[in-house]
């Protein structure tokens, strides 16, 4: 059974935050790496007569792997003795949550990655070739295009950081034998929060309920349920760029 303890919510985000922007500036410099490696071998293959999905080996999908299943274990693993010093309590199956996570997310993700890049490349051939640019140009164009962007890697950094963070935490929290196991919905209640991010602030819910999150969309409000923020059932205009976290609580603690 859990013991009652005191919690400082804005403290509990601030923590969280630290790790999110250290853990999100390692990813980003892996990605800008990557992607720049690959920059130059689509370019280059372009410029020999390869078909744009040629470059896309084994061994690029492989980096892309590891990089995030490395990514997915260290922010788990961190954030899980995070709540552990807080809760006095010992996490169990951290190991498992962790090779849960990687499994269900990693495949996904290096796919989704790779078939955007894909698709951003051949958009970008596709412009040269409509405006009778020489092979030369549009392998140098290949080079500077969006698909290989240090925007986009750092999008990806902190999208696939944020969501690993709120997911392991959610995973770990389930195995502290909390009593009345609680979910806050915490924002950074700053400019750049999202209006309605800011009215979730304090929300909360039983550890295995839902938030309700209404969306404003071109289509009107939609209500978005989501397990945590950083979930992508809430799609882009929910995820991308949030620094919204969750704090894990009992039912009968106490908030500072």
């Amino acid at each position: 059974m859990a013991d009652k303890i005191r919690i400082n919510r804005r403290n509990d985000y601030r923590e969280q935050l630290k790790l999110y922007l250290n853990y999100t500036k390692r990813l980003n410099a892996k990605l800008k790496k990557i992607f720049k490696k690959a920059s130059i071998s689509a370019s280059t293959k372009y410029q020999q007569g390869f078909f744009v999905d040629d470059i896309f080996s084994l061994q690029y999908a492989n980096e892309l792997y590891v990089i995030l299943s490395n990514q997915y274990r260290m922010v788990i693993q961190q954030n899980a003795k995070r709540l552990v010093r807080q809760r006095y309590k010992k996490a169990d199956d951290v190991d498992q949550i962790i090779e849960a996570y990687i499994i269900t997310h990693t495949a996904t993700e290096v796919t989704r990655i790779s078939e955007t890049t894909k698709k951003l490349l051949s958009a970008t051939i596709l412009k040269g070739i409509e405006n009778g640019d020489s092979i030369k140009d549009i392998s140098n164009s290949i080079k500077k295009s969006s698909a290989f962007s240090t925007s986009r890697a750092t999008l990806i950094a902190r999208t696939e950081t944020h969501n690993a963070m709120n997911s392991g935490n959610l995973e770990v929290a389930k195995t502290l034998e909390l009593n009345s196991p609680m979910k806050e919905w915490n924002n950074a209640l700053d400019s750049r929060a999202r209006s309605w991010h800011k009215t979730m602030d304090r929300k909360r819910k039983p550890i295995n309920e839902k938030f309700i999150v209404r969306t404003p969309t071109k289509y009107g409000v939609i209500p978005y349920a989501m397990t945590s923020p950083g979930d992508s059932a809430g799609g882009a205009m929910n995820v991308c760029n949030c620094r919204c976290f969750l704090t894990f609580y009992d039912k009968d603690d106490e908030f500072m």
